[in-house]
């Protein structure tokens, strides 16, 4: 068991780099959401050994990353507010998410999305019975307060690996977040290609595409780009 104190994103990556380092051969990295800044800091230190990278609505990296100034900080407690939502973050224990982050980041309660396999409580149920604590110190990064979250120190050493970003087009905090990270990594002229409104089967789908009705489709777009490159 890890000691709680030491669990940071930089303790995530240096655990990831070990794993793959001892994988024979190159790997194809798939990142989500918060995995997303770990994986592109993984390539940064393991450069071609990563040489593709499926980030599906990822966390950016700190470099072009808002900071966000907590309303309240003390060591036990950080309050903050995040792409409008409030978090209140007890910084002594991990925490499951809360129904507000739920329903953000799903469409379990909108009707108006039609992806998500609602009707069947079974699902919805499974779903969030899948959900594990989260470490707080890994949202304070996230959220990037005091610039703490992971930066790329030498974009360079991202040129020899491909990334495929994909955006769901109902996702109103990724939407504005994935094209900066896209244009920062075509900036330093690195190999990106960028899934948006809707592209290759993703209309309609919230921020976890990956567990809802079409997502073999979305896998199968997925294959042929892995495929392709």
């Amino acid at each position: 068991e890890v000691d709680f104190d030491t669990v940071d994103s930089h303790f995530i990556v240096s655990e990831y780099m070990k794993l793959i380092s001892n994988i024979k051969g190159n790997v194809i990295l798939f990142t989500h959401s918060i995995s997303g800044s770990f994986g592109f800091k993984l390539v940064e230190i393991l450069g071609e050994k990563i040489s593709k990278v499926v980030a599906v609505e990822p966390s950016m990296f700190g470099n072009i990353q808002e900071k966000v100034v907590p309303s309240l900080e003390t060591p036990e407690k950080v309050i903050a507010n995040f792409k409008g939502l409030d978090f209140e973050l007890d910084m002594t224990k991990s925490s499951l998410p809360t129904q507000k982050v739920i329903d953000r980041f799903t469409t379990i309660n909108d009707n108006s999305k039609k992806l998500f396999p609602k009707n069947k409580e079974e699902y919805i149920k499974n779903y969030i019975n899948s959900l594990v604590p989260l470490h707080p110190k890994l949202l304070y990064e996230l959220f990037n307060i005091g610039g703490s979250k992971l930066k790329i120190d030498d974009f360079s050493k991202l040129k020899k690996t491909k990334f495929l970003i994909i955006s769901s087009p109902d996702d109103p905090l990724h939407k504005e977040e994935d094209p900066k990270i896209v244009e920062k990594l075509k900036s330093e002229n690195i190999s990106v290609e960028y899934w948006k409104d809707g592209s290759h089967g993703t209309f309609g789908n919230s921020h976890m595409m990956m567990v809802e009705k079409n997502n073999q489709d979305i896998f199968n777009e997925i294959d042929s780009w892995i495929k392709k490159n």
